[in-house]
């Protein structure tokens, strides 16, 4: 039986990670045609809050790297992003 309300937060929800890639790749100035990587996933770590989120880059002819947060996907604002990049060599000084 399909559930509307599961498609419409499934739909935010695409929505939502999409908005985090955005500012992901204007913060850490990632073209278009790197891939990345925003995956949820459930953190197994001793004191480790229930959710993590993961995101990867994979830039091509070079290391991959990545960056963790531990809030579940929907929980994470644009100035959690702001802190988790800040100390990276590409990213941009947060607007203030």
């Amino acid at each position: 039986m399909f559930n509307f309300d599961d498609s419409k937060k499934s739909v935010d929800r695409a929505i939502y990670k999409k908005n985090l890639e955005y500012l992901m790749r204007s913060y850490l100035e990632i073209p278009e045609d790197v891939h990345v990587l925003i995956q949820e996933l459930n953190c197994m770590e001793a004191d480790c809050p229930p959710k993590e989120t993961i995101f990867a880059v994979f830039p091509e002819n070079q290391t991959p790297f990545q960056f963790r947060l531990h809030k579940a996907l929907e929980d994470i604002t644009e100035y959690d992003l702001q802190q988790l990049f800040s100390d990276h060599p590409k990213a941009r000084k947060a607007r203030t």
